[in-house]
């Protein structure tokens, strides 16, 4: 990440200059070499490309492992997460905060956007009867290879009906957080629940109910500080897609809490993250020293 930043910091904003007259396409003082050296890496550069029009691109961290979160508090912007309970994802979301508030950093330049998926329809009868379609759609033979590989784990044993036994999992901090979640769901749950709540989201919180009812539960998670926003996960494609774009943003522009226009043209401007230029001069300062 040092030398990506560094690159991407090397090209002033205005250094395109098109003077014909000089015949000049940059000015070369406004570019500069970046000359690091590192345990990994000498790289003199710069990049052969301009700036970005976002100055630099979105740094998205997905991922809840110490590593992941140490890498993702340090340099990312958007951090996606799974968070199926609120209890949870509020004392994920506070931790995370302040671990980017030690590192220097501004909290509220880094959104924390739990993974979920809305199944939804004109009433809770369609919004259920979509997750029942969903839900036939799960092969049997497919579904619990995936849930054996996931698992890392030898299933042929179990029928559809039965629970893991807690034995079989055993502790490994090398293990993803997610696969603590699914020892943590086993439980109390089937193997044939868990191959459902693995294909549905792969762990993400899942929401079947009208448009009303699941933007009532987003909003109450947004102002209880449990998230900054979701990273959404369709449950179909074009249907369950469409039913969140005609059904659910509409509920959730009513109420205030979507957007009715986008302002700026890079993803940066839309999530509300562009640089300003106290910070541009700062990530500057730091990253070509």
């Amino acid at each position: 990440m040092d030398v990506v930043q560094k690159l991407w910091d090397a090209w002033d904003a205005d250094a395109i200059i098109n003077d014909r007259t000089r015949g000049l396409w940059v000015d070369p003082d406004r570019i500069r070499r970046i000359d690091h050296v590192g345990e990994h890496f000498r790289v003199e550069g710069p990049l052969a490309i301009p700036r970005s029009p976002q100055n630099q691109p979105v740094l998205v961290q997905a991922g809840q492992s110490p590593a992941g979160i140490e890498l993702g508090s340090s340099v990312a912007d958007l951090i996606y997460t799974v968070q199926p309970d609120r209890a949870d994802a509020e004392a994920f979301y506070a931790s995370y905060k302040r671990k980017v508030q030690d590192k220097g950093r501004d909290p509220e330049k880094v959104r924390i956007l739990p993974g979920i998926m809305p199944i939804t329809g004109r009433t809770q009868k369609e919004a259920e009867e979509l997750a029942k379609e969903l839900e036939n759609c799960i092969h049997e033979t497919n579904g619990r290879r995936m849930l054996e590989h996931f698992l890392d784990m030898d299933l042929s044993d179990l029928e559809l009906t039965d629970r893991i036994p807690q034995e079989r999992f055993i502790p490994d901090p090398s293990r993803m957080e997610r696969w603590n979640l699914f020892r943590q769901l086993a439980e109390e749950r089937t193997v044939w629940e868990l191959m459902l709540h693995l294909s549905r989201a792969v762990g993400h919180r899942v929401m079947v109910a009208t448009p009303d009812k699941i933007a009532e539960s987003m909003i109450e998670w947004f102002e209880s500080r449990a998230c900054d926003g979701y990273n959404f996960n369709m449950p179909s494609i074009p249907l369950g897609m469409n039913a969140v774009f005609d059904l659910l943003v509409p509920e959730l522009q009513e109420r205030g809490y979507f957007r009715d226009d986008y302002v700026g043209d890079t993803f940066r401007e839309r999530s509300g993250l562009a640089m300003t230029q106290e910070e541009l001069g700062k990530a500057r300062a730091t990253h070509l020293v």
